[in-house]
């Protein structure tokens, strides 16, 4: 759970913190810093798709295959930040948030089949702080960008995306899902 949580916590801090730092260093206007909030989107309209997400496949499927593509997404920035297209940068960060809003959707879907409500409850405050720790290390890439480059510091956090995917395949469980009857209504 811990890992799933900081796995969901990362995109967000990317298009988030991030990319408001990598176009301030860009030399973007003020204008095109305050756009950068639009990467929120995805994540305010995440209900749009989450029943589809949850109709087709199973959360873990879900999972696994969004946080690998949003390793991809967020090493794929490395590309547009070395060359400075910042419009490129600007959908790139975009196409990042879409999918880690769907991989946010397939996360809390696996946490609701994989655990009992009583472990749900238990586990509350953990999921919380993986997801806050998370938040916290995009400033890590950030340092790493003022270290190194921009593009290093995009390729390290696609790479510890793609690990964290790489990881989950491995140990996370399969739960099964259970078909919960329909209320039915009372005449």
């Amino acid at each position: 759970m811990l890992s799933t949580y900081f796995a969901e916590g990362l995109p967000y801090s990317i298009a988030h913190k991030v990319a408001s730092e990598f176009f301030t260093a860009a030399g973007a206007s003020l204008q095109v810093i305050g756009l950068t909030s639009f990467f929120g989107i995805p994540w305010n309209l995440k209900f749009l798709w989450s029943p589809l997400v949850d109709m087709v496949g199973t959360p873990r499927r879900w999972l696994l295959l969004t946080q690998l593509a949003v390793g991809l997404a967020t090493a794929a920035l490395a590309w547009p930040a070395a060359r400075g297209a910042l419009g490129l940068a600007a959908g790139g960060f975009l196409l990042l948030a879409a999918i880690a809003a769907t991989h946010d959707i397939a996360i809390d879907g696996f946490y609701l089949y994989a655990l009992d409500k009583k472990s749900q409850a238990a586990h509350s405050g953990l999921r919380v702080t993986a997801y806050r720790v998370a938040l916290a290390k995009g400033g890590i890439l950030v340092a790493l960008a003022g270290w190194t480059s921009w593009p290093v510091a995009f390729l390290t956090g696609g790479a510890a995306l793609g690990l964290l995917a790489a990881v989950h395949a491995l140990i996370l469980p399969r739960p099964r899902r259970v078909s919960e009857p329909h209320p039915v209504a009372e005449v």
